[in-house]
């Protein structure tokens, strides 16, 4: 039987699940999952760069630096999509 993987791309989380079988679906876990329910089944859609442009860490630990390293983390991209450069200034998402 072959295996479907959906994803699910969440502006601010991601999340994704396995199709085993017809009546078989189970949630891919983050690895950086901490807490029972919510962090372990969906993982934040943030990415953490380094001073030189070089990726750094993504998800929970790119989240977790956010405060300390603003200027060093992106998320929350994917609203953007389908805007052009001056599309997302004159709307003031960038």
């Amino acid at each position: 039987m072959a295996r479907s993987v959906g994803i699910d791309l969440g502006t601010y989380n991601s999340a994704a699940a396995i199709a085993l079988a017809p009546s078989k679906v189970v949630m891919v876990e983050s690895k950086h999952g901490e807490q029972p329910d919510y962090y372990v089944k969906n993982f934040p859609s943030f990415v953490k760069f380094d001073h030189n442009g070089e990726k750094e860490t993504v998800g929970k630990p790119a989240k977790d630096s956010l405060q300390g390293n603003p200027e060093l983390v992106i998320w929350g991209v994917k609203r953007l999509v389908c805007l052009s450069y001056e599309e997302a200034l004159r709307e003031g998402e960038l």
